[in-house]
C-alpha cells in the first residue's frame, strides 16, 4: 500500500511539472509581460486582459489574442497618467499610435501598418503641430512640415525613399520664404 502512494505522489509530481512547464513555454514565447495579471474573456477563446503593476500603480493593460497584443495596449507614468496607447493586431502595430507627455498632451500621433509607420506622423508642442510628416512602409515619402509657434510654416521639404529630394525651402515667422534648395536624393545639388 506504501509503494502505491510513493508511486502516486510522484506520478502527480510529474504531471505537474510538465505542466507547469507547458505554461511557462506558453508564457516565454508570447508577448505578455512578466508579472501581468491576466483575465479570460469567456466569449473569444485566447483572449484575455493584461494589467501589470508597479507596486501598487497600474503600469500597462490592454487585450492579448493567444499571447500577442491585440487591440488597445496603454501605458501610465508613475503619476498614473497615460503616456501611451498603441492599437495592435495579432502582436503587430496596427491602427493608430498617441504618445503623452508628462501634463497630459498628445506629443505625437503616428499610424502603423503591419509595424511599420504608415501615413501621416504629427509632432506636437502642446496643442500646437510642430511637425507633420508621412510615411510609406516604414519609410519618410512625401511633404515634410516644420512650423513655428505661431503656426506658420518654418521648413517644407519632399522626401522620396527616406532622402530629401527636390525643393527644400524655409520661411521666417511672418510666412516669407527665406532659403531654397534643390536635393537629389539626399545631395545637395542647387543653393
Amino acid at each position: 500500500m506504501r509503494l502505491i502512494y510513493v508511486m502516486a505522489v510522484l506520478l502527480l509530481t510529474a504531471c505537474a511539472t510538465n505542466q507547469n512547464d507547458t505554461q511557462l513555454e506558453e508564457i516565454q514565447g508570447s508577448q505578455i509581460p512578466a508579472g501581468a495579471t491576466l483575465q479570460d474573456y469567456g466569449s473569444i477563446p485566447g483572449l484575455q486582459k493584461a494589467i501589470v503593476r508597479l507596486e501598487d500603480k497600474i503600469v500597462g493593460e490592454g487585450d492579448f489574442l493567444n499571447g500577442k497584443y491585440h487591440g488597445s495596449w496603454t501605458t501610465y507614468d508613475t503619476q498614473g497618467k497615460i503616456s501611451q496607447i498603441t492599437t495592435y493586431l495579432n502582436g503587430r502595430k496596427q491602427g493608430a499610435e498617441l504618445l503623452f507627455d508628462n501634463q497630459g498632451y498628445v506629443q505625437s500621433k503616428s499610424y502603423y501598418h503591419n509595424d511599420q509607420l504608415e501615413g501621416e506622423y504629427l509632432l506636437y508642442n502642446r496643442r500646437n503641430i510642430v511637425e507633420r510628416k508621412t510615411y510609406s512602409n516604414g519609410v519618410l515619402n512625401g511633404v515634410q512640415l516644420k512650423y513655428y509657434t505661431n503656426g506658420t510654416v518654418m521648413e517644407e521639404a519632399n522626401y522620396s525613399n527616406g532622402q530629401i529630394h527636390g525643393i527644400a525651402r524655409w520661411y521666417d515667422q511672418e510666412g516669407n520664404m527665406t532659403i531654397e534648395y534643390t536635393y537629389d536624393e539626399g545631395q545637395l545639388v542647387q543653393e
